[in-house]
Parts: C-alpha cells; sequence; structure tokens
C-alpha cells in the first residue's frame, strides 16, 4: 500500500505540474492572439486613413509626405507604438510594434505603396515577427530543495 500511494503521490505532482504549464501556454497564446488582433485593428484604420489619403491626392510624392504625418496621429491602443514612415532605399517603410507580455512584442513592418489604380493595396507588410526580449524574467516557480542541516 505505501508504494501504491506514493506513485499516486507522483501522479498527482506531475498533474499538477501539467496544469500548471498548461495555464501558461493558455496566457501566452492569448496574449499572442490579444497582440495579433490590436495589430490586425491597427490595418484597418491605417487602410482607411489611406485610402482617404489617396483620394485627396495627386501623385505619390504628396501621398508619401502626408502619410509621414498621418501614421504617427492614429488612434492606437496603449499597447501599440508606432513610428513615422522611413525611407529604405526608395521605398518608405512603417513599423510599428504590439507588446504581447513583459517580454515579448510583435513587430510588424510595412513597405508603403502609391496605388496605381484604385482597389490596389496602400502597403506590402515584409515584417510579422514575435521578438522576445533578452532581459530575464523572474518568476519564482522553483520547488525549495533540502539543503541537509
Amino acid at each position: 500500500d505505501y508504494y501504491a500511494s506514493r506513485g499516486l503521490g507522483d501522479v498527482y505532482k506531475r498533474q499538477n505540474s501539467d496544469y500548471r504549464l498548461s495555464l501558461k501556454v493558455a496566457e501566452k497564446t492569448t496574449a499572442y492572439y490579444e497582440a495579433d488582433t490590436a495589430a490586425r485593428n491597427y490595418l484597418q484604420q491605417l487602410d482607411l486613413a489611406l485610402a482617404d489619403l489617396y483620394a485627396n491626392c495627386d501623385d505619390s510624392q504628396t501621398f508619401f509626405e502626408k502619410a509621414a504625418d498621418l501614421i504617427p496621429e492614429l488612434k492606437t491602443e496603449d499597447t501599440l507604438t508606432a513610428e513615422s514612415p522611413t525611407l529604405v532605399g526608395n521605398c518608405p517603410t512603417c513599423t510599428f510594434q504590439v507588446t504581447i507580455n513583459d517580454v515579448q512584442n510583435l513587430y510588424v513592418t510595412l513597405e508603403l505603396l502609391y496605388p496605381e489604380h484604385p482597389g490596389d493595396e496602400f502597403y506590402k507588410v515584409t515584417q510579422w515577427q514575435t521578438v522576445t526580449n533578452n532581459e530575464p524574467v523572474i518568476d519564482d516557480d522553483s520547488l525549495h530543495l533540502y539543503q541537509g542541516n
């Protein structure tokens, strides 16, 4: 009976550890999808703003100049920060990031495009990446081991 009850105790500990791990995975997954949704909502706002801007601009230079002022001004969620567009080669590029959790951010980079025809895209997504900060997380889930005294 002793060995059987000991075995059940080990099973219980493993189940408890598995449960805690599942909770952490679920939290991280939920946080990622919340950041993903915030980024997609921002892109919807950007689409509308650029469509309006396109309708009121006669050429690509004016469009890109006004877009540089417009993009940082878009209303965003608290977890999202957008930078003013910069030139990479001849292409205006816009980057924004969304905080996922304390150690991860979702980075999105867009290459801005001037539509040749109505209905063409205003940007091309060139980066959609989760980046982990290198700062250590202090999370004490360690077991307190018997030190012998």
